[in-house]
């Protein structure tokens, strides 16, 4: 049952749709309890409205679970609703929900190229559509997509593709891939350009970065929404981390920490935490740093499959090891590679998933419809 805090009664009497986007703002604004609260309310409505209703609705819950963090239950929504969208032959519906899959790809998959052509083959087709929605959602995931990969031009190129489509906050585009969310993705990128230069050019790039960072901390304060302030506090601690600036990264991940313990945002919660961990750790706080790990380990088992537990294990092993504590050293590295064995099945297994949902995404839709049938949701 969806909390009564969570219902907006004035919409009661609404469409489902009507309640899906209000999900949708709730999620982008950071409010993501509410957020779920509304996608469930609009599938639950939806189904007595009919298929087209039900599709937009179980688009909505899966992007609404994506940006969650609650990944796994995305991709099943995301397949529900494609099976939903193939069947009818609904090729914008079809593709709404390979967006939110490709989404949750690149968080927390290792699929080799696959990934990569999901993401051009929704491109290709989103253009075809001339759907705004689907190009500015694509441009900005494959952005994240390709800064992992390492090609930081083309990330560059594609969040600023996706910036160009957003210029409107009023837009149905901008609702769903708003303009301060690809704005701290730029930022960040500068970040990851610093880290990856060569130690000549790392002063003047962190320079760069650390003007878009400001920028964009100052709009997300603005703005007053958590989900955007902590993601943009992290770009600022990582230049302090990597500056060598320990306490000054300590407070502002201290901070990221905050906002998502605030809004529930697990898996930046378990980033920070190791972040934290780190700081703390370099200003001789063992102790401190140690526990703090403790707990990053025990959020993070929460959100398996996750390559972060067999991280936390290895710092916990470099720590004890570094403080002549040897067994204690063995123990975590013992438990780490457990947990690679572990995260190689769980990952094959989401995996094979996703190959399954990318050979069935280019096939022929049956006889129907082939355009924009179903409202954006994904």
């Amino acid at each position: 049952m969806v909390p009564a805090d969570n219902v907006n009664h004035n919409d009661l009497s609404a469409a489902s749709s009507v309640i899906a986007d209000q999900a949708i703002r709730a999620v982008r604004n950071g409010e993501l309890r509410r957020a779920q609260g509304f996608a469930a309310q609009a599938l639950r409505m939806a189904r007595d409205e009919g298929e087209g209703a039900t599709l937009q609705a179980l688009n909505t819950l899966a992007l609404v679970q994506g940006v969650s963090g609650r990944y796994i239950e995305s991709m099943a929504s995301s397949v529900d609703a494609f099976n939903m969208a193939h069947q009818a032959g609904n090729r914008s519906g079809a593709l709404h929900a390979a967006a939110t899959m490709g989404a949750n790809g690149t968080f927390i998959l290792d699929a080799g190229p696959a990934l990569g052509e999901l993401l051009e083959y929704c491109a290709g087709e989103a253009a075809a559509l001339g759907d705004d929605v689907l190009k500015a959602r694509i441009h900005n995931t494959r952005g994240l997509h390709y800064q992992t990969s390492g090609h930081l031009d083309l990330a560059k190129a594609s969040f600023e593709a996706a910036l160009a489509i957003v210029g409107d906050p009023l837009s149905r585009a901008a609702m769903y891939t708003p303009r301060l969310l690809v704005l701290s993705n730029l930022a960040f990128l500068g970040v990851e350009r610093a880290r990856r230069a060569e130690p000549g050019e790392q002063a003047r790039l962190r320079a760069q970065a650390r003007q878009a960072v400001d920028t964009v901390v100052a709009l997300a304060v603005d703005s007053g929404n958590l989900d955007a302030v902590g993601r943009a506090r992290f770009g600022l601690a990582t230049l302090h981390a990597d500056a060598g600036h320990a306490v000054e990264a300590l407070g502002e991940f201290e901070r990221v920490l905050e906002c998502a313990l605030a809004i529930g945002q697990t898996p930046q919660q378990v980033d920070a935490r190791i972040a934290i961990a780190q700081a703390e750790f370099a200003l001789a706080r063992p102790d401190a740093a140690i526990a703090t790990l403790a707990q990053a380990f025990e959020t993070a088992e929460t959100m398996r499959p996750t390559r972060q537990i067999a991280t936390i294990c290895d710092l916990q092993a470099e720590m004890y090891g570094r403080l002549g504590r040897p067994r204690e050293a063995a123990h975590h590295r013992a438990i780490a590679e457990r947990e690679r064995a572990i995260h190689l099945k769980e990952n094959e297994h989401v995996r094979n998933m996703f190959l399954d949902f990318c050979s069935r995404l280019q096939r022929p839709h049956h006889a129907g419809v082939t355009g924009g049938g179903a409202p954006p949701g994904g």
